[in-house]
């Protein structure tokens, strides 16, 4: 498979490659501007991962928004919790709730704010 060039350092150069974190995040954070893909583990309680500014990630001169990707890895009743910063909204909502082992959200910032782009 070939991959479009996006440039970059490393390994991966030129591939569409994001970071992964690896152990999962185990108490509620704030994704910063480097994460790509977070692992989330609520088995103590409810995690809430909080995006960075929508702002911060949106370039209006190019139309270009950073994409996250959240996923629950336990299989506790608690709740993953994605959350806009502040009152930046997630496709009109400030949170989505990730109730079941292995729910995943992937989101972009847009210029009004954070789109769903992909769900299970």
């Amino acid at each position: 498979m070939s991959y479009p060039d996006i440039g970059g350092a490393g390994k991966f150069a030129g591939k569409w490659a994001m970071p992964i974190d690896s152990p999962p995040r185990t108490v509620s954070g704030t994704i910063s501007l480097s994460d790509g893909t977070v692992l989330a583990d609520a088995t103590t309680g409810t995690n809430t991962q909080t995006l960075p500014p929508r702002a911060s990630c949106y370039d209006a001169a190019t139309k270009t928004g950073q994409v996250f990707t959240l996923k629950k890895v336990d299989a506790s009743a608690n709740a993953v919790v994605l959350k806009g910063d502040g009152a930046d909204l997630i496709d009109d909502f400030n949170t989505v709730n990730l109730g079941l082992q292995y729910d995943v959200i992937t989101v972009q910032a847009g210029p009004i704010q954070w789109r769903v782009l992909s769900t299970n």
